[in-house]
């Protein structure tokens, strides 16, 4: 821990892998499964958290966000609360199509917050649903002096970045990885805990 990084209070994970991950595709409202290389990485991030003491945890409504949550949480007789809050930012028509061919519509949208995705959300409406729900899992683990857990998507844990750093690169991990926000007291930081969540090569960041 860096000197007055203070205490970690939230956990925010990554989901694991989906066939749209590896195909480098916008999920957005899509509900893709975790893939088999997904369920490898939950039970990376089960045996992570296999020793840690965990408050409240959330998981997104989705089955990717809900199975990770499952593999993680069931053997510490735990269950998270769903929202649909905490789903990734409908991106609307732009599903299940190749990023690597958009890439320009989606900085269009990223650069003109307020403009509404056909068939989904602006960036300010994602922002919106999304920030409180993060505020309040940031809080609760303050409150109980135990860091809370929220299964998640890759566009919500770059708002956590975006939110405490202002810049949503900051703090980017691969599928089943996993940031922790600190608190000092005074302010709140994050640090990535580690970036992809392979058997054998976590890195422990408590």
């Amino acid at each position: 821990m860096e000197p007055n990084e203070g205490k970690l209070v939230a956990y925010f994970v990554r989901h694991g892998e989906t066939a749209g991950n590896a195909k480098g595709l916008f999920r957005g409202a899509l509900d893709f499964p975790l893939s088999e290389k997904g369920h490898k990485d939950a039970e990376a991030l089960k045996d992570y958290f296999s020793n840690i003491q965990l408050g409240t945890a959330y998981t997104s409504d989705t089955a990717r966000a809900k199975t990770t949550a499952e593999t993680v949480l069931d053997p510490k007789g735990m269950t998270a609360s769903e929202s649909p809050d905490l789903r990734s930012w409908n991106v609307g028509y732009l599903a299940g199509l190749p990023k690597s061919e958009h890439q320009k519509d989606i900085d269009f949208f990223q650069h003109n917050e307020n403009t509404v995705v056909p068939n989904g959300e602006s960036l300010h409406q994602f922002r919106k649903r999304v920030q409180p729900r993060i505020k309040n899992s940031i809080l609760k683990g303050i409150q109980n002096g135990i860091p809370s857990i929220t299964f998640t998507h890759s566009s919500v844990v770059q708002e956590v970045s975006h939110m405490l750093h202002s810049d949503h690169k900051a703090h980017k991990v691969k599928p089943g990885g996993v940031i922790g926000v600190y608190h000092n007291g005074n302010k709140l930081t994050i640090k990535t805990l580690f970036k992809s969540a392979k058997p054998g090569k976590i890195e422990q960041g408590m």
